[in-house]
């Protein structure tokens, strides 16, 4: 299909334009699902870390425990007198006792979103290295915005049918010129054609009518002409 068809330039005009749209609603709602996701592991630190409050740490010792593996959570506990009494994993480097809240501090293997809260003589942190905290915020935003990408195919596909759809009348009076002899001045039928193309055809038909006029009137002189050739 040639690089100067219609068919061709309405597909790619609108193919950007779905495009385009697309891009910019899957960056902004990306943006908006890893700052929900962001929110939702800040929800689920401070619930674990209200959650062990009531729990009695002095008894059980440091220790590596898969209950919050599954989000890379590393829980810390310490008495009133500062020791440490509970950790859930093992870790080269564990952020301090931080301020009530959350915070985040850097450290040599990496940076830490942390929840503190103080009650019932112990200070509970629950920890979460970020690295890992974007990583699967990333991959809980993929899933989600997959339908944006599945829509812009369909709309690409329902582009291509539509651009189809409105250049059959076209298609038809190609077609009908195509199998027309040298001698055929029947007009095109315009039944069907959008009003952009009706002005095109009608100058079409009037175009057989102007020549057949011509040639009769060449005929004419030329009988004209032998007639007096004839009888001078």
């Amino acid at each position: 299909m040639p690089l100067n068809s219609l068919r061709i330039r309405l597909l790619v005009l609108l193919g950007a334009v779905i495009v385009l749209a697309s891009a910019a609603q899957f960056l902004t709602s990306f943006q908006a699902s890893l700052s929900s996701a962001n929110k939702l592991f800040d929800y689920h630190m401070q619930q674990m870390a209200l959650a062990l409050q009531d729990s009695s740490f002095e008894q059980i010792p440091l220790k590596s425990t898969d209950s919050s593996h599954g989000f890379d959570f590393v829980i810390q506990v310490w008495s009133d007198s500062g020791s440490k009494v509970y950790q859930s994993r093992p870790h080269r480097a564990l952020p301090k006792q931080a301020e009530n809240g959350y915070s985040n501090v850097t450290l040599f293997n990496g940076e830490w979103r942390i929840y503190t809260t103080r009650a019932q003589h112990k200070v509970i942190q629950v920890a979460q290295q970020m690295d890992a905290r974007r990583e699967r915020s990333i991959n809980i935003a993929m899933q989600s915005l997959w339908p944006i990408w599945l829509g812009a195919l369909m709309l690409l596909a329902a582009c291509w049918w539509v651009v189809t759809s409105a250049l059959k009348p076209i298609e038809r009076v190609r077609s009908e010129l195509g199998l027309r002899d040298g001698n055929s001045l029947d007009p095109v039928s315009g039944a069907g054609l959008p009003n952009e193309i009706l002005p095109l055809v009608h100058d079409m038909n009037a175009l057989p009518l102007r020549v057949r006029d011509t040639l009769a009137s060449q005929q004419r002189f030329i009988a004209d002409a032998a007639h007096e050739l004839r009888s001078p």
